[in-house]
C-alpha cells in the first residue's frame, strides 16, 4: 500500500515558484497520495473530494491525480492508483502523464506568442509556410487552423481508415497533402481536426527556426517553472516519474505504447498536475507574453458569417451551471486528461489518469461541482471540443435488399487519397467492409446509400452513364467526401 503524503499549498500567482514540500504522514491510509491546505483551514469540499477519490481506489490498478487551483494557487491534490504496473510504482501528485489533446492549448500558445513576436501572422495563408500544401481555391489561414474552421480532414481518422500507423511527420504531411478536397470551405463551419494542429506545429518550426518542443520550452515551460513538462517529440527520451497508459482487458490491464515521435501539435505534451496549475494561473492572467495574451487565448473563433464557434486557441468554450467555462479533454494510448477553468470564480479543476476507461474531463467537471457547490446554478451539460460528430445519424429503419441487389456493390475499391483500398462483400443483408480489425457492416438506407447502424459512417455509391457502380464517397467521423474508385475486373 503506497504511503500517503501531505503538501502545503502552492501559490503560483505572480509565478513565484514555490517548491513542492513533501511531509511523510504518520499513518498508512487507503493507498492514495494527498495534498491539501492545513486541516485547520481546509474548506469543507476537501473531505468530499477525499471521499470521491477513495471511492475510486482499486488495488493494483491504474488511477488518477486530481488537482484544484483557486486564486492562482494549487489548493488540493490527491493521487491514487499505480503509475507503472510492472514494478507497482504508485501514482503521486508529481507523476508525469501524456495529456493528449490538452496539448493543443500549448501549441496554440506557441502560435500566439510567435505572432506577437512578429514571426508570423494569424491571417497568413498556410501555404506561405507550407508551399507543398494543396491549393483548395479558398485560402486556409493559421487562424482557421487554431479554431478548427479550416475544413481539413482529420489525419488520425484518415490513418485509421487506411489501417495504417503513423511513423513520421513526412507520412502525416503526405497523407494530408493527398486529400483532393476539404470537409467544407474554409471559414464556413466548425469541425474539430487534429490535422490543423499538426500543421501548426510545422508552421511554428518554419517561422521560428525552432521545433515546437524547443519553442514551447523557451517561451512557456521554462519561464513558468514547468520543469516536468515537455513536448514529447523524441520517443527515446527518458521521462522521470512517467506513468504508463493502460486499457482494460480480460479482467486485467494491457499497457499502451506512446505514439510515434514527431507527430506532435495536436497532442504529445507530457505534464503534471503541479505544472498544469502553474499553466492555468498564467493562462488566466497574462502570465506569458504580457498584456493581451489571455484575451488572445480565450477569444472564440468566428465563421465568415460572423457567427462565433465554441473554440478559442486550443481551448473549448462553454457554459456550466451559470458560469463561463474554458476547458479541454485529452486521450492518448491509455491516458485521459481533463482541465476545466472557470475564470469568473478563479477556479480550475485538473484530472490526469492512466486508464483508458476513465472520463477525466467529466471528472474535472465533477470536481468543479464539488468545489463550488451551491455557488453554481442548476446542473446543465456542455459539449466538449473533442466530441465525436454525429453528422450521419442513422434512420429509424433500414432497407432490406436481396442478395442479387447487394451483389452489384461487391468488389474492391481503392482510394487515391488514402493510397489504400478495401473489399466490400455482402453478408447477412448488409455490406461488410473488410478491414484488418474485422469487418465493418454497412446497412442499406436508400438506393446507393449505406450506413453503419450507429451513425458513425456512411457511403454513397456512384454510377456511370450506364448505371454501373464505379465507386463510392465515404463520410466517417471527422472526414467527409473521401473518394474510392471501384477496381473493374
Amino acid at each position: 500500500c503506497p504511503t500517503p503524503y501531505r503538501t502545503v499549498t502552492m501559490d503560483f500567482r505572480g509565478y513565484a515558484l514555490a517548491r513542492l514540500m513533501l511531509v511523510l504522514a504518520t499513518t498508512i491510509a487507503a493507498g492514495h497520495l494527498r495534498a491539501a491546505t492545513a486541516d485547520a483551514q481546509a474548506p469543507s469540499w476537501i473531505a468530499s473530494l477525499d471521499n470521491l477519490v477513495e471511492g475510486l481506489e482499486q488495488p493494483d490498478a491504474p488511477g488518477c491525480v486530481v488537482g484544484v487551483v483557486e486564486d492562482g494557487a494549487l489548493r488540493y491534490t490527491n493521487a491514487y492508483g499505480i503509475a507503472y504496473l510492472d514494478h507497482m510504482i504508485p501514482i503521486t501528485p508529481e507523476t508525469v502523464f501524456d495529456v493528449g489533446s490538452v496539448s493543443k492549448q500549448f501549441t496554440a500558445a506557441a502560435v500566439v506568442l510567435a505572432a506577437r513576436s512578429g514571426a508570423l501572422s494569424l491571417d497568413d495563408d498556410i501555404r506561405q509556410w507550407l508551399p507543398e500544401f494543396p491549393d483548395y481555391g479558398t485560402p486556409i489561414t493559421i487562424r482557421h487552423l487554431l479554431h478548427h474552421t479550416s475544413g481539413l480532414r482529420d489525419h488520425l481518422q484518415l490513418f485509421a481508415i487506411a489501417d495504417a500507423t503513423i511513423e513520421s511527420d513526412a507520412e502525416v504531411m503526405a497523407m494530408i497533402a493527398r486529400q483532393r478536397g476539404v470537409n467544407f470551405p474554409p471559414g464556413t463551419a466548425h469541425l474539430y481536426s487534429n490535422s490543423g494542429y499538426f500543421l501548426l506545429a510545422q508552421i511554428v518550426e518554419r517561422a521560428t527556426g525552432l521545433t515546437l518542443a524547443e519553442y514551447a520550452d523557451r517561451e512557456i515551460f521554462t519561464p513558468l517553472g514547468m520543469h516536468d513538462t515537455h513536448v514529447h517529440d523524441d520517443q527515446g527520451r527518458i521521462v522521470r516519474r512517467r506513468a504508463w497508459g493502460y486499457g482494460p482487458v480480460d479482467g486485467g490491464f494491457r499497457m499502451g505504447f506512446p505514439r510515434r515521435a514527431g507527430t506532435v501539435g495536436g497532442g504529445g505534451v507530457y505534464s503534471t498536475v503541479p505544472d498544469l496549475a502553474r499553466w492555468v494561473a498564467a493562462l488566466l492572467h497574462d502570465g506569458v507574453g504580457g498584456a493581451g495574451f489571455t484575451e488572445a487565448m480565450l477569444t472564440s473563433g468566428t465563421l465568415a458569417s460572423g457567427d462565433p464557434v465554441p473554440y478559442a486557441a486550443g481551448l473549448s468554450l462553454g457554459q456550466h451551471r451559470g458560469f463561463r467555462t474554458v476547458f479541454h479533454g485529452g486521450s492518448s494510448v491509455g491516458f485521459r486528461a481533463g482541465v476545466v477553468n472557470i475564470p469568473e470564480v478563479e477556479t480550475s479543476a485538473i484530472v490526469l489518469c492512466n486508464l483508458s476507461r476513465m472520463d477525466a474531463l467529466g471528472g474535472a467537471f465533477t470536481v468543479a461541482d464539488i468545489v463550488l457547490g451551491d455557488r453554481f446554478g442548476p446542473v446543465t451539460t456542455t459539449a466538449t471540443g473533442d466530441a465525436r460528430p454525429d453528422r450521419n445519424a442513422p434512420p429509424a429503419t433500414f432497407l432490406t435488399l436481396t442478395a442479387s441487389e447487394l451483389a452489384e456493390y461487391e468488389g474492391y475499391y481503392y482510394s487515391p487519397e488514402l493510397d489504400h483500398g478495401y473489399e466490400f462483400t455482402a453478408t447477412d443483408g448488409d455490406l461488410a467492409l473488410l478491414r484488418l480489425k474485422g469487418p465493418m457492416p454497412f446497412a442499406p438506407i436508400t438506393q446507393d446509400v449505406f450506413g453503419t447502424r450507429n451513425g458513425w459512417a456512411r457511403v454513397t455509391f456512384t454510377r456511370d452513364a450506364n448505371g454501373q457502380v464505379t465507386g463510392y464517397v465515404m463520410d466517417i467521423g471527422r472526414v467527409d467526401g473521401l473518394l474510392f474508385e471501384k477496381e473493374m475486373r
